[in-house]
């Protein structure tokens, strides 16, 4: 009886179709020889391919799952990455502030760095330049001296032959005196 059933469905279609080529049976029925002849292909097709074919849409099913579930898990990541990105460039105003203020302290101090150097330099160079200047000042006015002296002295000894002795050991005396010299 199991193999006379599908014996039997297999033969409705031959029957059906030479039915039609004579002209017996009404469309209704020529209908339902059709859906029994779709239901018969349509039952051997799953017998004979069933299995491979839910093997193969499982897999199907399963690299498509997979393959989103990656898109899914890439997606997420870009998100979090333009989060991250989102708050860095947010940060930016702060941080741009942050470093003009530290190069303007670090400008400051190279600034007062800068000018107390040149104050030291210039102090230096005007204790060197004031001294230099006493020293060429007490060097011109012992020559001036020595100059004045030797001249003095000059003309006191052509001026001396002259005088008479009292007078001219008057004008020694003086001339110590003046010179603060011992006589």
């Amino acid at each position: 009886m199991k193999r006379a059933f599908p014996l039997i469905l297999t033969v409705i279609p031959f029957i059906a179709t030479a039915a039609e080529h004579a002209g017996r049976f009404k469309p209704e029925i020529m209908l339902l020889f059709a859906l029994i002849n779709f239901a018969l292909f349509a039952g051997i097709l799953v017998k004979l391919t069933g299995r491979k074919l839910s093997s193969f849409f499982y897999a199907r099913e399963r690299a498509i799952v997979e393959e989103f579930e990656k898109y899914q898990h890439t997606y997420e990541d870009a998100e979090r990455e333009i989060a991250f990105l989102r708050r860095k460039v947010d940060g930016l105003p702060a941080e741009k502030k942050q470093l003009m203020e530290t190069y303007e302290r670090q400008a400051i101090h190279l600034y007062d760095d800068i000018m107390n150097n040149a104050r030291i330099q210039a102090e230096f160079i005007q204790k060197e330049a004031e001294r230099t200047l006493r020293d060429e000042t007490d060097r011109c006015r012992a020559n001036i001296v020595s100059d004045f002296i030797a001249s003095l002295l000059a003309e006191l000894k052509t001026r001396a032959g002259s005088l008479d002795e009292s007078a001219r050991r008057a004008l020694v005396r003086e001339f110590d005196r003046l010179t603060a010299r011992p006589g």
